[in-house]
Parts: structure tokens; C-alpha cells; sequence
């Protein structure tokens, strides 16, 4: 082996982050986010902005604990404009910006806890438009589900899938986070549903962000779910339980339009009928149907109020719903939902939501940089963006000026 030469010089092995810095700045987050929170006591070391983008940075570095922000303070030491807290102390801040849960008692004696951050949705809605990552003036489709978090808190309860956890409710608009309520393990979908989704229509409508479509699975196949979105003018498409009736109803009513569907055919049609019982309102159903005569057909049904669509159009603009998989995907492993640093739901519904804080930076970032540049893909999962953005060798030197070590043209994110 050659001798190895060592030096004193203090290389940032992320000097990528930097960009993500200025562009913060830029965009005036901090002070937004400190407007939003408000001061912190007099005698408080960080304001919130300084505590809550730092720990966005690391996230963005690859941090998986909020311990790992303090391995990266030796290499972001030096860095202009950037405060580091330490891990105690973000995760003090993070814990004083919970709110206490709700408990819910059902028809049979049971009751749940939820999770509603305001301050942290107003937060999360308000960075959303700073950033122009949604807008004001378009019309977007809302997607709704739960997930899972498996973990073993002081208050987490069986899930469904019979290990302990967390199930919190999430809507997104695209890949892009705006509601997250917390909700205990053992908090089925379908569970107090409506009040869920109004909050996010609440908020949303607060803000000024318009939603006209909304797609969501079974769970949402509730009278007071399909009348809300009724009223509010909005197209809704939910997939549908199955029942005798319906079958009943498909097999006599069923006409046959033929279509390809990822490399084999299917059938829809479609037909008015009252889910909620006789004398009551009736919507379209979507039915899509397997081709397969030999085996059991398999059968799949769609509620909506939309009439201008085709059948096979809302078979497939459904089918989009699928891509809310990979935004859990992301954020349990891109933005460490499935790493909770806390004891409780209230404090870990924070985390949550400063996670898609987080994310919504990063899509950010990811969109804006890769215009720009040619070495950064909008496509990018968060490590890639890591190995071919943030890590760079960079130093900074007399006059405040950045030395980056690479033959990529950074300097372009200056004009």
C-alpha cells in the first residue's frame, strides 16, 4: 500500500447542501417558519427556523436519527448562516410542538386516539405555497389512505396486521404531502373517516388550494364521505364494497367495452344505482371486469359523481391512486416515518409532519436544481440525489467564498 497523506484541512464531504441552503434563504422559509411558530423564550440559544431546517439538512444529507445531526455538525461546522442545535435540543423543540391527542369513543365502547397538529399544518400547507411546489390557481386531485408505522411506543396499539403501531391518515396531492393526522394502530381506515378528510378539506380551503377530484379506497365507501364530496361540488372516485345486490345489479345490467389493461384485456361498463339503500340518491358505478372465463371473474367496482368521463378513463384515473404506495414507500425510508424518535403519538405526529416538511424542501430542490443542471434528475430518489448532488468535497475560504473539489458545474445554481 502507498503511504497515505493526511491533512488538517476541514473538507465538507456535503457541500452539495449548501445550494439547499442559499435557496432557503432565498425563498425566505426561515422567516416564514418563525412567523408561523413565532419567537422562542428570550433566553433560547435557536429560534424554531434554526432548529427545524437544520435537522431538514441532515435529513438531506442521509440523517436517519435525530442523533445523526451531530456527527454532521463536524463537517457542516463553518458553513455561513447555518445554526446546529444539538440532537437534545431539536428534540426538545420538536416535543414542545406537539398537541394533545383525541379520544374518540366508538358505538361499541372503544375508544381511539387522533392526532390533529394545526400549527404544524399551517406550517406545512404555508412552506408548500412559498416554495411554488402546489399553487392557488390550479385544480388538483386529492389522494387519502392510511399506512401502517409498526413500532413499539409506550402508546401504540395492534394494528390490523397484528403487530403494534401507529396508522396515521395522510392525503397527498400528487407526490406532494398536505395532511397527516395521527391515529392510533388499532384506529381502522374507516374510523371517524369523515372528520379526517374534512380537516383536510378545511385546511386546503384555508389556504386557498383548490381540489376538485378526490380518489380513496374502500374505507372511504361511506354515506357521509360520498355526500360530503356530493355537496362540495367535488368529482369523487372510491372504490366500492361488494354486496349480492351489486352483483345482481352488474350481471344484468352489464355491457361490454373491451381494453387493454397492462398487457391484458378487461371489460367496464357502468350503471346508476343507490348504495345507501332504497330512496336514496343514486351515483355511477364503474364496474371492471377480468376476462378470465375459465376461473372466477374478478370483479371491481368504482363510486363516482362524475358524468363526463368514460368508462375506461375512470378506470384507469383510478388506478393512478396506486402511486400513494410509493409516497408511503418514500417517506417511511426516504424521510425516516418508519424511524420514530419518541415515546408518544402526539409527539411523534410532529415528527411526521417536519418529516414531510422535509420532503416537500426536497421535492423542491429536486425539481428547481434539475432544470438547471444536467447531473441532478427531478426523477430522483432521495440517495441519489445524495451521491450526485450533496456529496461533493467543498470548503469554504477567504471573502466567504465557496471552494467545491468536482468538474460538475455547480456555479450555474448562482445565476
Amino acid at each position: 500500500m502507498k503511504r497515505i497523506i493526511t491533512s488538517k484541512k476541514k473538507i465538507n464531504p456535503f457541500g452539495g447542501i449548501n445550494f439547499v441552503i442559499r435557496a432557503m434563504n432565498k425563498q425566505g422559509v426561515g422567516s416564514l417558519i418563525d412567523k408561523i411558530l413565532g419567537n422562542r423564550p428570550k433566553q433560547a440559544t435557536y429560534s424554531y427556523s434554526d432548529i427545524v431546517l437544520f435537522w431538514i439538512y441532515c435529513n438531506l444529507c442521509g440523517a436517519e436519527r435525530l442523533e445523526d445531526s451531530k456527527h454532521l455538525k463536524n463537517y457542516l461546522t463553518g458553513t455561513p448562516s447555518l445554526q446546529m442545535p444539538s440532537p437534545d435540543a431539536i428534540g426538545r423543540v420538536f416535543k414542545s410542538l406537539s398537541t394533545k391527542d383525541v379520544s374518540i369513543k366508538t358505538k361499541i365502547s372503544k375508544v381511539h386516539k387522533f392526532n390533529n397538529n394545526e400549527l404544524l399544518h399551517d406550517l406545512l400547507i404555508g412552506v408548500i405555497l412559498k416554495l411554488g411546489v402546489l399553487n392557488t390557481h390550479t385544480s388538483y386531485t386529492l389522494d387519502y389512505d392510511n399506512t401502517v408505522i409498526f413500532n413499539k411506543k409506550y402508546d401504540s396499539r395492534k394494528s390490523y396486521l397484528m403487530e403494534p403501531g401507529y396508522q396515521p391518515g395522510a392525503s397527498f396531492i400528487g407526490k406532494v404531502p398536505v395532511h397527516v393526522q395521527g391515529r392510533n394502530g388499532d384506529a381502522a381506515a374507516g374510523t371517524k373517516m369523515i372528520d379526517t378528510v374534512t380537516r383536510a378539506f378545511d385546511l386546503l380551503d384555508a389556504h386557498g388550494v383548490q381540489v376538485n377530484k378526490f380518489r380513496s379506497d374502500s374505507a372511504a365507501f361511506q354515506k357521509n364521505i360520498v355526500e360530503f364530496m356530493d355537496n362540495k361540488g367535488v368529482d369523487f372516485f372510491i372504490r366500492a364494497k361488494s354486496s349480492k345486490k351489486l352483483e345482481i345489479k352488474t350481471a344484468e345490467t352489464w355491457k361490454w367495452t373491451e381494453f387493454d389493461h397492462k398487457g391484458y384485456k378487461r371489460y367496464v361498463a357502468s350503471f346508476k344505482y343507490a348504495p345507501f339503500g332504497y330512496g336514496q340518491k343514486e351515483y355511477r358505478y364503474v364496474v371492471s371486469r377480468s376476462d378470465d372465463e375459465e376461473r372466477s371473474y374478478n370483479y371491481f367496482w368504482i363510486i363516482t359523481n362524475n358524468t363526463d368521463m368514460s368508462d375506461e378513463e375512470i378506470f384507469r384515473f383510478y388506478g393512478q391512486r396506486g402511486k400513494i404506495e410509493r409516497n408511503f414507500d418514500t417517506m417511511k425510508n426516504d424521510f425516516n416515518w418508519a424511524r420514530l424518535p419518541f415515546s408518544f403519538m402526539s409527539e411523534n405526529t410532529v415528527f411526521l409532519l417536519l418529516s414531510a416538511l422535509a420532503y416537500v424542501v426536497y421535492l423542491y430542490c429536486v425539481t428547481d436544481f434539475s432544470r438547471k443542471v444536467d447531473f441532478v434528475k427531478s426523477n430522483y430518489r432521495l440517495k441519489n440525489f445524495i451521491y450526485f448532488f450533496i456529496t461533493v468535497g467543498a470548503e469554504w475560504i477567504k471573502n466567504s467564498e465557496l471552494k467545491l473539489y468536482t468538474t460538475n458545474r455547480y456555479e450555474v445554481l448562482l445565476e
